[in-house]
């Protein structure tokens, strides 16, 4: 599985289950300096963060935004 938003998921809830497994990243390093973008979670996002236990602290450090362009 690749290392995105949904590979981190799925590899932390896989090895909460007690499966061996390992991720591999495409890139072959972190891009320079600061990326500068955010992501937008959906309803199906906040569920999955939420079944992980680890959806308050996301909200802690995340903003809800007035729309998007």
């Amino acid at each position: 599985m690749g290392y995105g938003t949904a590979g981190q998921a799925l590899a932390v809830l896989l090895g909460t289950d007690g499966h061996q497994l390992e991720v591999f990243e495409r890139a072959p390093a972190p891009a320079p300096g600061p990326v500068g973008a955010g992501f937008l979670l959906q309803p199906s996002g906040l569920q999955v963060l939420w079944n992980m236990g680890l959806l308050p602290q996301a909200l802690a450090h995340g903003a809800r935004p007035a729309g998007v362009q």
